[in-house]
């Protein structure tokens, strides 16, 4: 059964479901014989072939910007299945082997999708180094960011924080605000399960807002505060609370409150409620 421009709606990654509506008709029912002839490329296979060739009847009501539109949606949508896979590929990989990995890089030059392993003569990943450079590298994106662009955020935190573990990519230095403002986000997207917030400057990564990667970048201003300020600061919250500037010092009290109260067991929660009651009615 002949596929229409409806059906293909349902292929396309949700990244580029706006996007499509901008193509022409013409432009759109290119897209579906791109489809048509390489279903499994545009679904994000890792072995499939990325060339194709359309015969000059298929193309003939198109100029070169609207075939190299076309062409460049037709990669994209690739690009959004293909890369999530890649990258948990690598993390699993580098988690398996105790940190001792090959680069990214030469992951993508190596890794093997059909058998999962590293096997010098493959390539079928090396397709994307080329895509890299053709559409990427003149603008001065780098392979990890061009990569990245194209993972879901959390997943995209884990692929970096993994690299700077692997001592890929070294990060900038991170302040103490640095680190309040991870650790906010780390409670915006962790509200019923987030740590404390000295907890998240001896344990937790800013760049991935995980336990145990990359700690040693916030560790440092622990042992900052142990060696040279316990004395005069004998809470370490309370000593990064100092440092913090008004609107950041705001939302993290408002933050530590609320752990505090969910803290509470019930008992004492009720006896405060029936002490604010009794207050009122006075």
């Amino acid at each position: 059964m002949k596929m229409q421009l409806e059906d293909l709606i349902k292929e396309v990654p949700k990244e580029l479901l706006a996007e499509l509506e901008y193509l022409s008709e013409i432009e759109q029912r290119m897209l579906l014989k791109l489809f048509e002839k390489n279903p499994d490329y545009f679904r994000g296979g890792l072995s499939s072939n990325r060339n194709i060739r359309l015969v000059q009847e298929e193309t003939k009501d198109l100029g070169e910007p609207q075939k190299n539109r076309v062409k460049d949606f037709y990669d994209r949508a690739h690009l959004y299945r293909a890369f999530p896979q890649i990258a948990s590929e690598y993390i699993k990989h580098y988690r398996k082997r105790n940190g001792s990995s090959i680069s990214f890089i030469g992951f993508f030059e190596r890794f093997n999708p059909r058998t999962r392993r590293i096997n010098e003569s493959s390539r079928s990943l090396q397709k994307y180094i080329t895509i890299y450079l053709e559409k990427a590298q003149d603008e001065g994106t780098t392979f990890l960011e061009f990569v990245s662009s194209f993972l879901p955020t959390i997943l995209s935190r884990r692929l970096i924080g993994t690299l700077i573990e692997r001592g890929e990519n070294a990060p900038r230095d991170y302040s103490i605000e640095d680190g309040l403002q991870a650790y906010i986000r780390h409670y915006e997207h962790n509200r019923e399960n987030s740590t404390t917030l000295g907890e998240f400057f001896r344990t937790y990564s800013p760049i991935t807002l995980e336990k145990g990667l990359g700690t040693r970048f916030l560790m440092k201003h622990y042992i900052n505060w142990y060696t040279d300020a316990k004395d005069k600061h004998s809470d370490f919250e309370l000593y990064l609370l100092e440092k913090a500037n008004p609107e950041t010092k705001e939302r993290l009290e408002e933050i530590r409150s609320t752990l505090a109260n969910n803290n509470l067991d019930p008992r004492t929660v009720e006896l405060l409620k029936k002490a604010a009651e009794e207050y009122l009615l006075s």
